[in-house]
């Protein structure tokens, strides 16, 4: 009996550092737990962790329990502090556990709080064999669920120690995704508006190349003629721009990329406007160069007649459309265009596809797909639009002079190499 009565006072005992000490061995980073970030189990309820209530991030939210279910609310960084002790670190809020107010009462208040290395701020983690008892470093009080709750948002709290099931703690490793950071885009994030000269249409072509993928239909409701890079264009190219993108499976998603016919004219309405739905400028590929040329704005050639392509020319082919950026002097044609899977500088074959090659790969880095060679049949057409420059009803200046350069001078200007 008096065994028993020894044993059971010895179970009841509060614990210490040093009764921890000659009881149970303390954790330190080299042994049982490593520093890393862990769910946090409690025994009485496995299919719930401890949680911050609600997500929140600012100082002073109590502690709780969550849902046993990946949310950085739900995940806690621990590592070694002082003399032997841990600090909790919330996932996403970066703030730490701490005992409010320096409380050492039974139930006391646990909350999160911005680091300050205060000793309220520290905890021993002890093993109690596969479990943890969470021990404040200023007191003898434990962390606990309130009256051992299995339901979600129930107060995690400070207890006077009893061994129970309610304090103890399973600790479970979490390995945070590596997230491959997006590439800094290095050229035209944003239009130039209303400026109305080659050299700005050309700019504002580069805008959505490499962050834009083709949707069957794009440019054909009000995004054509909106001012500016749209945010659900690049929110759909982040999700969906990887390999095997079938643009099939999104025909007429408005909104959300642009087609070759949708981008031609978005392009053409950022360079003659400065606000959104003043116009309507977009055409079927087949007619985009012979419309502009009906209204006065170009110069017309017709069924492949004029095998020269100079900077700016609009090429209309069956089907398709392109924004010519030069002519090499082995003929092949440098253009930039929307086609599956999206819009990007292309080049026919010879010195175009190289060069179109390297700039993709050197300017638009976030693009994940390889840049291809396309067939001299892009250089067939049913209509090629010239701009008329400083004639009645030109819509569009050159003081650049860039329909005279050669195509390596333009991509020079337009990206300094």
């Amino acid at each position: 009996m008096l065994i028993l009565l020894l044993t059971l006072c010895m179970a009841m005992t509060p614990v210490t550092v040093s009764a921890d000490t000659k009881r149970v061995s303390k954790i330190s980073n080299g042994s049982g737990i490593s520093a890393g970030y862990y769910y946090l189990i409690p025994m009485c309820a496995p299919n719930r962790v401890l949680s911050i209530y609600g997500g929140r991030t600012t100082s002073g939210t109590k502690a709780v329990t969550g849902a046993y279910a990946f949310a950085k609310q739900r995940v806690f960084y621990i590592s070694g502090s002082t003399g032997g002790t841990y600090t909790l670190k919330n996932y996403k809020s970066g703030k730490v556990l701490e005992a409010k107010n320096n409380t050492m009462k039974n139930g006391g208040a646990v909350v999160q709080a911005s680091y300050s290395s205060a000793t309220r701020q520290r905890w021993y983690i002890m093993n109690r064999g596969g479990y943890y008892t969470i021990q404040s470093s200023i007191s003898k009080k434990v962390l606990g669920v309130h009256s051992g709750s299995t339901k979600i948002a129930a107060t995690v709290n400070i207890q006077t120690y009893t061994n129970a099931s309610k304090q103890r703690w399973k600790l479970v490793k979490y390995t945070p995704k590596k997230t491959t950071p997006t590439p800094k885009r290095l050229v035209y994030s944003s239009t130039v508006n209303g400026k109305k000269t080659l050299k700005s249409y050309l700019q504002n072509a580069m805008v959505p190349v490499g962050r834009t993928l083709y949707i069957w239909g794009g440019g054909w409701g009000s995004d054509a003629s909106i001012i500016g890079y749209q945010s659900n264009w690049n929110k759909f190219f982040l999700e969906y721009g990887k390999s095997g993108y079938d643009y099939t499976k999104y025909r007429f998603k408005y909104g959300y990329g642009l087609d070759c016919s949708g981008f031609a004219a978005w392009t053409l309405y950022n360079t003659l406007y400065t606000k959104s739905k003043q116009a309507s400028v977009v055409y079927q590929s087949s007619t985009v160069a012979s419309n502009y040329a009906a209204k006065g704005w170009a110069t017309l050639a017709r069924n492949g007649s004029d095998r020269t392509f100079k900077p700016g020319d609009v090429v209309s082919r069956s089907g398709h459309v392109w924004i010519s950026l030069g002519q090499y002097s082995d003929g092949s044609v440098i253009f930039v265009h929307s086609t599956p899977t999206g819009v990007q500088i292309s080049g026919t074959s010879g010195t175009a596809a190289t060069k179109a090659a390297y700039y993709m790969k050197k300017y638009f880095p976030e693009w994940p797909y390889s840049t291809k060679t396309m067939s001299s049949s892009y250089l067939t057409y049913v209509g090629k639009a010239r701009w008329n420059i400083g004639t009645t009803g030109a819509i569009m200046k050159d003081p650049d002079g860039i329909q005279k350069m050669s195509a390596d001078k333009v991509m020079k200007l337009l990206f300094g190499s």
